[in-house]
């Protein structure tokens, strides 16, 4: 569970753009089972003002793990030379999904979108255990089994362009709905749960397609109960961070129940802050919330916040701090 959390919080991958938002379109079928699906549009963070110095920071750890690892403390330098590529420029962006909460390990699909290498990726997948290979298609689908109750499956998918698109999943027929999605194959509402992946417009996204059943009581609980699906978008546009949360509910009394809850949280804040003006984290929410605006349309509620860059950047450096002080 606590992998689950470190992974939603870190949002590492491809996600669904909510309905109503505009950005370029692909398709990816998964799992008719699967529970989330989420996006981190690398390309755009390591550009980004915000995301950029994040990023080195997180490769900076990586490395620094690796090192401690791994016998003879390999650089950069030496990870490019095994791969056949620099992973932390070749790499475009992640997709993650997963039909399990629990153990999302043992169900887990991961698609990684390269530019037009995949440097030395296919040699090393023979060094796996009890490693085997089979066509689908014109693909070809490599498997290995690292532990006895562990498989792992693995293709690289190729477009028009030459880009290429690592697809790893623990089942192999997952591998098979992301490689025939990825060639326009549409599939079934039965056979597969499609997902409409903005290509560019956000940095971060989620899409949650099935709330967690572990909510058993309080407002998170009563919220899960009246909520169909849920996504979420994060944008970075001239210094502000906007975050844009759409939810689904199961009818439109329910969606304006949400709508009201939101906006008493809202008014609560303001009021808060305005009562102890000297209460930092009532002072923070507020600025957080400054400008928040919520809508309903039918059974979906939107809520939409603009927060500025900087006020961001110095949230998310005292979270690792802390963390690092744990």
């Amino acid at each position: 569970m606590h992998r689950l959390v470190l992974l939603l919080a870190a949002v590492v991958a491809w996600a669904a753009s909510p309905p109503g938002i505009q950005a370029e379109q692909l398709s990816l079928n998964l799992p008719p089972d699967a529970k989330f699906v989420v996006r981190l549009d690398l390309a755009a963070i390591r550009q980004s003002e915000i995301g950029g110095p994040l990023f080195e920071r997180a490769k900076a750890e990586l490395l620094r793990g690796a090192a401690a690892k791994w016998e003879g403390n390999p650089s950069a330098e030496d990870i490019e030379h095994v791969l056949g590529f620099d992973p932390f420029e070749e790499i475009q962006s992640v997709v993650v999904a997963a039909c399990d909460y629990e153990s999302p390990e043992k169900s887990l699909i991961a698609a990684v979108k390269l530019r037009q290498t995949t440097g030395n990726l296919e040699g090393l997948m023979l060094a796996l255990p009890n490693y085997s290979t089979s066509a689908y298609g014109e693909h070809q689908i490599h498997s290995a089994r690292p532990e006895a109750d562990v498989e792992v499956h693995g293709a690289i998918h190729t477009d028009g362009e030459g880009a290429r698109t690592l697809v790893v999943a623990a089942q192999r027929a997952s591998v098979e709905k992301l490689l025939d999605s990825l060639d326009g194959k549409a599939a079934s509402q039965s056979e597969a749960r499609s997902a409409s992946l903005g290509d560019s417009s956000p940095l971060v996204a989620l899409h949650i397609f099935e709330l967690p059943s572990f909510l058993e009581e309080g407002p998170p609980a009563n919220i899960a109960k009246i909520v169909s699906s849920l996504a979420m978008q994060i944008v970075e546009d001239d210094g502000n961070v906007n975050v844009t949360t759409q939810v689904v509910a199961r009818d439109e009394q329910q969606a304006e129940q949400l709508k009201q809850m939101a906006q008493g949280l809202i008014a609560m804040v303001t009021l808060a802050n305005a009562n102890d003006p000297q209460d930092e984290d009532a002072k923070k929410a507020a600025r957080l919330l400054q400008g928040a605006a919520v809508e309903r349309d039918a059974a979906d509620v939107s809520i939409r916040l603009s927060v500025p860059g900087d006020e961001v950047a110095k949230m998310i450096e005292e979270a690792i701090q802390k963390n690092e002080g744990n």
